[in-house]
């Protein structure tokens, strides 16, 4: 029988970081339900779900009850197409709706645990899938510490008199298109903000003193790339919004089909970042 968490590390769902790991996860993989459960001991474990229609619920549950007993017990990934097809949608406990699985292990300050996401229709799951999903939870592994215990975010409003003006911060290691978009964004009415790097981009964040509304990130930068920061901003800064952009066509066709986040495909004009941004903001006509 699935009984509320009541333990007081894991926070109240309207105030912890949980269900805002749980959204960001459905986003970044463009599905409708996502996970992440944690071991409570041997016999139990504890789930947050986000279910297809938006609910967010938290459980503790019998292990052999937890349809990612599989991933805490050896470690493995999970995926499967339907499972319908199989035993696991009658033997365990999956959100309503909820068809395609998919699950990988994850480590929360050496706790054992397992990162998952779901769809309403059979899904073919793909090694890119696979490996997304895999980076995904070692990522996740690292800054849920950090992200589990923060308050409700306020983060975001911006009026002018021609109805936009928003902070944007631009993160592209290539200084020429980064000044051209700088200049682009600036006779456009925004404020910008610059960082060579996803890491010189954490310092600005933490640096300035106002919100931040939209990051623009190149994905292929050296170190961390621009999908990772991605990552980590939809949980850390849910109300910012992201824009991709990439010249590699490959990356390009990729983000498109699997991000489901707002793409610019470089070289572009003024009038095609104009019309990204108002997109990215919400703001298009």
């Amino acid at each position: 029988m699935a009984s509320s968490l009541t333990s007081p590390q894991h926070g109240n769902d309207s105030g912890d970081g949980w269900p805002r790991v749980c959204r960001a996860a459905a986003r970044l993989f463009c599905v409708p339900a996502s996970g992440l459960v944690l071991g409570d001991g041997d016999a139990y474990v504890s789930e947050m779900n986000l279910a297809p229609d938006g609910t967010v619920t938290r459980r503790s549950l019998r292990r052999a009850r937890s349809t990612s007993r599989t991933v805490l017990d050896t470690r493995r990934p999970v995926f499967v197409s339907d499972l319908r097809l199989t035993h696991a949608l009658h033997e365990t406990k999956v959100p309503d709706g909820v068809i395609a699985f998919g699950a990988v292990a994850l480590d929360v300050a050496g706790a054992p645990g397992a990162l998952w996401i779901g769809d309403t229709v059979p899904r073919t799951w793909t090694e890119r899938d696979r490996e997304r999903l895999a980076d995904s939870a070692q990522l996740l592994g690292d800054i849920l510490p950090v992200v589990t215990s923060p308050g409700a975010d306020p983060a975001p409003s911006w009026t002018s008199a021609s109805g936009l003006s928003a902070t944007i911060l631009i993160v592209e290691d290539d200084a020429g298109v980064r000044a051209f978009t700088r200049r682009a964004l600036e006779r456009l009415g925004h404020r910008v903000l610059e960082a060579d790097s996803a890491d010189a981009a954490f310092g600005v964040i933490e640096g300035t003193g106002e919100p931040i509304h939209l990051v623009i990130t190149d994905i292929v930068m050296p170190g961390m790339s621009g999908r990772e920061l991605a990552i980590r901003l939809s949980i850390e800064q849910p109300s910012v919004r992201l824009l991709l952009m990439s010249g590699h066509d490959a990356v390009a066709d990729e983000v498109q089909r699997e991000d489901g986040l707002p793409f610019l495909q470089k070289p572009f004009s003024m009038e095609h970042l104009a019309a990204s941004v108002g997109r990215a903001l919400g703001t298009a006509a």
